[in-house]
């Protein structure tokens, strides 16, 4: 009964809060989104749970997981499997590098033969690998997600949204070396043997934004253009994720369109804008209240979570400071009942 007082409040809000027009058209991507990263607040969205391909867009999975699993200065040798990994620009069998270089090759240039290698090193196989991103997709919350390799290649069954893929890139901001990484416009890197190598980023947007934190590309025929990527307004980091985008051009429009979006929305204050491709007008505030309500749960049901973490933490600390006053006292006791003994 209550959720479904929750799922019609959700509703009537949403005929009120939410601005369907012709805005949505404006944007040439299948979906897109735009989240407000510190009260992970929705400010707009299209086609937010529309199951896309990531492409490249991946590596960002790959890297929180390498992160996760072995060091940055570990020495990596590239496999012939590795360096033979299409579109990879580079990397030789038998070159060694540090993991963090490798880090550097595969989020800036987007190396296939980059991820590869890493996934060997931290798994055995890209196979091995594999299970360990969808596992950490899953613990992100990307329940509709699903990884086949470390690079983003077609092939396999694949798929994500730009709702799943806004947690991950927001989960990776985290890692100090990861947004170094997504906040550079070029590195020299080398080879342990001392062979230099220049990576340029793919993000245009670190040249045209001073708001850029960084962000990660992604592109395939099949998957089109994306992108996933953070900016700084104010005290709020701006989560925006872009798939399905026609060509480059129209993916940078997009995104500056978003972000405006979402700008404005943060600074009016108003409801956010969701919009579904091909509903009507009546269907498209029903489902978007319904993404609203189930995000609401989730976050709630978070809170709940977090609030009976730390009240287990406060009971224990509690009983802890209990037991150590009672031993005090114990202690104390001792101490009187000597001095007596040591007065007779």
């Amino acid at each position: 009964m209550k959720k479904l007082q929750s799922l019609c409040c959700f509703m009537f809000i949403a005929l009120f809060l939410l601005h369907i027009n012709s805005e949505a058209d404006a944007i040439s991507a299948r979906a897109a989104i735009a989240i407000e990263g510190e009260r992970w607040e929705i400010l707009y969205a299209k086609n937010p749970t529309l199951k896309l391909q990531p492409a490249s867009i991946t590596k960002l999975v790959t890297a929180i997981v390498v992160m996760d699993k072995i060091s940055p200065d570990s020495v990596i040798t590239i496999s012939r499997n590795a360096a033979n990994t299409p579109f990879t620009n580079n990397l030789k069998s038998g070159d060694r590098f540090t993991v963090r270089c490798l880090l550097y090759l595969a989020l800036l240039e987007s190396s296939n033969g980059a991820t590869v290698a890493l996934a060997e090193a931290v798994a055995g196989s890209e196979r091995a690998f594999v299970t360990l991103m969808n596992r950490r997709a899953a613990q992100l919350g990307a329940k509709n997600t699903r990884f086949a390799n470390s690079s983003g290649l077609p092939g396999g069954k694949q798929h994500t949204t730009v709702y799943d893929l806004a947690k991950i890139m927001n989960e990776s901001i985290g890692y100090p070396l990861i947004r170094e990484i997504i906040n550079t416009r070029g590195r020299e890197l080398s080879t342990r043997s001392g062979r230099s190598i220049f990576t340029r980023s793919t993000n245009q947007l670190l040249w045209d934004r001073r708001d850029m934190i960084g962000g990660k590309t992604g592109f395939t025929r099949a998957a089109r253009h994306g992108f996933a990527g953070v900016t700084r307004k104010g005290q709020s980091n701006i989560i925006t994720v872009v798939l399905g985008a026609p060509s480059r051009s129209n993916l940078w429009r997009d995104t500056n369109l978003l972000l405006a979006r979402g700008y404005s929305v943060l600074s009016r204050g108003t409801g956010p804008v969701i919009h579904f491709s091909n509903a009507t007008r009546r269907n498209n505030h029903i489902k978007a209240a319904k993404f609203l309500h189930d995000r609401a749960v989730v976050k709630e049901e978070i809170v709940r979570r977090d609030r009976m973490i730390v009240g287990s933490q406060v009971t224990i600390r509690n009983r802890g400071i209990k037991e150590a006053k009672s031993s005090l006292n114990r202690i104390k006791e001792r101490i009187e009942r000597n001095k007596m003994i040591c007065k007779r």
